[in-house]
C-alpha cells in the first residue's frame, strides 16, 4: 500500500518547532471489514504502524494501497501476519478490549511530541472519558500546551487501538475525529454498551 496515513506536521516536545515525520512504508496492507466501516491496515515487520478507515481515504492512496496489495499476494505473505490480523479485526469490533496490552502489536510513528501523546492515549482506560486539558495536565505539560496535544491526537495514525476517540471537549461534545464524528460516536456507544455487558 504505500503510505495509509500522512502525519501532519506537528509541534515538537517543546511545542515550538514544526518538524515533519515521513511515514515509513508498510510491508502488508490489509482490508478488514468492520462494524464501523471498512478498515485498512498497515503492518510493518509484524507491527501496526496505521489504521484507517477506507472512507477517510483518498482516491491517489487507495490506488497505491491496490498496488501494494498486488505485490503482496502471495501466501507466505499472508500467512505472516494472519493472527496479527486476527486479533486486531477482534480489537476493532471490540474497543472495549483496547487496553494498554495492544503495544506488543503496534509500532507508534510520529515527532517525539506525538508519540509521547500517543502512549499516554494507550494508558486510558476503556469507558472512561478525558479532555484535552485531562490528557495535558497527565503529561505534565502546561494548559497552553493543550492545542498542541490536541493536534497531536488529530494526527493519531492508529485509529482505534490508539484510543483517541476517548478523548472530548471540556463542555462534554466530542469535539473532531479525523475518520469522521459519527465513527466516534458509534466506537463510543459500543465501547459504553460491551462495558455494560460485561458488568
Amino acid at each position: 500500500m504505500g503510505t495509509l496515513c500522512e502525519y501532519p506536521t506537528a509541534r515538537a516536545d517543546r511545542c515550538s518547532e514544526e518538524v515533519t515525520i515521513e511515514t515509513p512504508q508498510p510491508d502488508h496492507v490489509a482490508v478488514l471489514e468492520t462494524v464501523f466501516g471498512t478498515a485498512i491496515v498497515g503492518v510493518l515487520q509484524q507491527k501496526v504502524i496505521s489504521i484507517t478507515f477506507q472512507d477517510s481515504l483518498d482516491n491517489e492512496t487507495l490506488s497505491t494501497q491496490r498496488e501494494t496489495m498486488l505485490r503482496q499476494n502471495h501466501p507466505e505473505n499472508r500467512t505472516a501476519v494472519s493472527a496479527l490480523l486476527d486479533r486486531v479485526h477482534h480489537l476493532l469490533n471490540n474497543p472495549h478490549l483496547v487496553t494498554p496490552d495492544v503495544e506488543d502489536i503496534i509500532t507508534l510513528h510520529g515527532t517525539a511530541f506525538q508519540q509521547r501523546i500517543y502512549n499516554e492515549l494507550l494508558t486510558i482506560k476503556p469507558g472512561s472519558r478525558h479532555t484535552y486539558t485531562d490528557l495535558t495536565l497527565r503529561l505534565g505539560l502546561p494548559t497552553t500546551s493543550t492545542r498542541a496535544v490536541a493536534t497531536a491526537c488529530g494526527s493519531n495514525p492508529i485509529a482505534i487501538l490508539v484510543p483517541c476517540h476517548r478523548i472530548i471537549r471540556s463542555d462534554g461534545s466530542l469535539a473532531g475525529y479525523r475518520w469522521g464524528l459519527e465513527r466516534k460516536r458509534d466506537i463510543l456507544q459500543r465501547e459504553d454498551d460491551m462495558m455494560v455487558w460485561k458488568g
